[in-house]
């Protein structure tokens, strides 16, 4: 754990967490990896030299005790970030070097306790550009831009060793090196770790600025994007941290709309700052779960040069804003899934001379991106429609409309299974915006049918109509 007093003096130490008048003592390993030379001299810190040996040996506590724990690691190389690199996630010490491969590697712990959780932090920090390195835990992954990155570090919580004591990470490279600086690894007691946060969505609200005048409320993160075109990791609303980070390709400049320019789909604050640029851009959002889905809120607003449009892309889905003097009109995506390695990229474009965005709003459901069709009525486009598991013919009505779609959720191709009579029918299938994605004209012919469509990972929409008839069904295409 880090705690940082009122003078800004950082330490990092055991602490003690009560919850619910219960003492619970966590214990930390805390290992620096380095190449043999400039080690970490602090009592509390473990340094591994991984240029020597990739097994660690056994690792103590950060109160000196012995843990019986140990760590090997696959592959390795070292490169030195240099003594004034410095950094705030960790001691600048533990950031200075960097073990990197150029292809994915594992990171594994040995001698964990079955009757314990654990939580872990990951520093990867180069003080170079274009990388970036993604963690994964069971599924879990998180990705982290490595470009001189002294903040954003990878979380992971609640971790169950195996039944043999092991924990597995894997050290995935998106681009050409993957990195691992040192970590934290802390042992809860014996007791079930503190609650989940509470049921409803999260939010995580940005504003882009240019250095002065920030948005002052909690809420809200600032990104000073005239600084860094990397956000660092952001914070919810509720002023918790998240695994989240954002990347802006591009920012030519930030424009100031003035003190008064108003609000309406954002606040006055938010709406008064707007990065802008001549060619297209992207914004690409990281450290995603794959389990959940988003809804995606972009705001882009300027009080000068009317006739510009921003055109927001994800996927297959487009949204074109009129910019000028825009309080009202906002770019919105619902049912967002992450890629693979928990990325969600939006492209910026301008159909004219300039595109703009000066915040946005990322929701994230609690739910899993996992489809339970119990028997239920869903409002879809303003009509009503039947939702339900699927039937067997026998327990259909003679002539009755019936769809279900397999596999479901799927990994791209789509099978949707229509049973009815004799009649002709239209297959639609609709994006979480209403758009339609696929349509499909069915003749008149055998009472059951198959029809296969090949779709972006999202959530969908399927209806079957005949006559007065119409069955739906929701589909959900997760990433490969």
């Amino acid at each position: 754990l880090t705690v940082t007093d009122n003078e800004g003096a950082t330490s990092y130490d055991d602490v003690q967490v009560v919850v619910s008048s219960t003492s619970v003592t966590t214990k930390s390993i805390k290992l620096n990896l380095f190449g043999g030379t400039n080690p970490y001299v602090n009592a509390e810190w473990n340094n591994w030299n991984v240029s020597g040996s990739l097994n660690s040996g056994v690792l103590k506590y950060s109160d000196g005790a012995s843990s019986g724990v140990s760590a090997a690691i696959t592959r390795h190389t070292l490169a030195d970030n240099g003594a004034t690199y410095g950094g705030t996630m960790c001691p600048p010490e533990v950031l200075r070097y960097a073990s990197y491969s150029t292809s994915a590697r594992t990171l594994t712990f040995s001698g964990l306790s079955t009757a314990k959780t654990y939580s872990l932090e990951l520093y990867a920090s180069r003080a170079n550009t274009g990388n970036s390195t993604t963690f994964t835990i069971n599924g879990n992954a998180v990705t982290i831009l490595t470009d001189n990155n002294k903040t954003n570090k990878a979380v992971f919580n609640a971790l169950t060793p195996t039944a043999s004591g092991q924990l597995v990470i894997s050290i995935a490279n998106v681009n050409t090196y993957n990195y691992l600086n040192g970590l934290i690894l802390t042992e809860s007691g014996d007791t079930p770790p503190p609650p989940p946060p509470p049921p409803g969505p999260r939010y995580v609200k940005v504003n882009l600025f240019g250095g002065t005048n920030p948005y002052g409320s909690p809420e809200w993160n600032n990104w000073n994007v005239s600084g860094s075109l990397n956000s660092g990791t952001l914070k919810y609303s509720d002023a918790t941290t998240s695994p989240i980070s954002a990347a802006l390709s591009r920012s030519s400049g930030i424009n100031d709309n003035g003190a008064t320019y108003g609000s309406g789909m954002a606040p006055a604050e938010v709406l008064r700052y707007a990065s802008n640029a001549t060619t297209a851009r992207t914004l690409t959002f990281s450290g995603l779960s794959a389990g959940r889905t988003y809804d995606l809120e972009l705001y882009a607003s300027r009080g000068n040069y009317s006739g510009n449009f921003t055109n927001f892309t994800i996927g297959a889905a487009v949204q074109s804003i009129s910019t000028f003097n825009n309080l009202a009109s906002k770019a919105s995506f619902t049912g967002l899934t992450a890629s693979g390695t928990g990325q969600i990229t939006v492209s910026i474009t301008n159909p004219q001379t300039y595109n703009y965005l000066n915040g946005f709003t990322l929701t994230e459901t609690t739910g899993t991106a996992t489809v339970t069709q119990a028997n239920s009525k869903e409002e879809i486009y303003g009509e009503t429609a039947s939702v339900g598991r699927d039937m067997p013919n026998d327990k259909a009505a003679p002539g009755s409309l019936i769809l279900s779609a397999h596999p479901n959720p799927s990994q791209g191709v789509v099978t949707l299974v229509t049973k009815r009579g004799s009649t002709r029918l239209l297959l639609t299938i609709r994006n979480m915006n209403g758009s339609v994605v696929a349509q499909r004209s069915v003749l008149p012919g055998r009472p059951t049918g198959s029809h296969h469509f090949q779709l972006p990972p999202g959530i969908y929409w399927a209806e079957a109509s005949a006559g007065e008839q119409r069955s739906a069904v929701k589909i959900i295409v997760i990433p490969r």
